[in-house]
């Protein structure tokens, strides 16, 4: 989907993707019905969290700096399938870029009722001129299933551990 080019890839089509049970149990979108091609993907993280202050990183978390899973990230704190971006955020997140400006995802005062705000290439902390940051996280393997995922990975790749086609799912 991230290589396919032109107005049907970043429009909205009436239907594209309605039905397509398999696709939008993998696949999160602008619409699940209507897309646009260009706003899906596949959910990075399985766990997402606000932070008031600190760093994602400085509390086990990673910063999401991605537009599609920063929407993804806001939908699913919020519950809301069709929250969105702020109205005068620009296509691809705000342009700061010094620390004073919190990176990432956020939310304004940690409200999931805001609209998502996005700021891919800003370096502060959570917290600066009260916007939250979202964080995403991966749930942690349950100690009864680590055995199984290790045989399955090393089944892949024995000698040297690098399980790509298993990690991906």
């Amino acid at each position: 989907i991230s290589s396919w080019t032109g107005s049907a890839a970043t429009s909205a089509q009436s239907s594209m993707f309605s039905g397509a049970t398999a696709f939008q149990a993998k696949f999160k979108c602008t619409n699940a019905d209507t897309g646009p091609a260009s706003s899906c993907a596949i959910p990075n993280y399985d766990q997402y969290y606000i932070l008031a202050q600190n760093t994602c990183e400085s509390e086990g978390y990673m910063t999401i700096l991605n537009l599609n899973q920063c929407r993804i990230a806001g939908r699913a704190l919020s519950g809301d399938a069709s929250k969105g971006f702020a109205a005068d955020q620009p296509v691809n997140g705000y342009g700061d870029t010094d620390s004073g400006r919190t990176g990432g995802c956020t939310f304004h005062s940690g409200n999931v009722d805001n609209d998502i705000q996005f700021f891919p290439y800003a370096s502060g902390s959570c917290g600066l001129y009260n916007f939250h940051c979202i964080c995403g996280a991966f749930a942690p393997i349950p100690d009864a299933s680590w055995h199984t995922f290790v045989d399955a990975c090393l089944a892949e790749a024995p000698v040297t551990g690098e399980c790509t086609a298993w990690a991906s799912g």
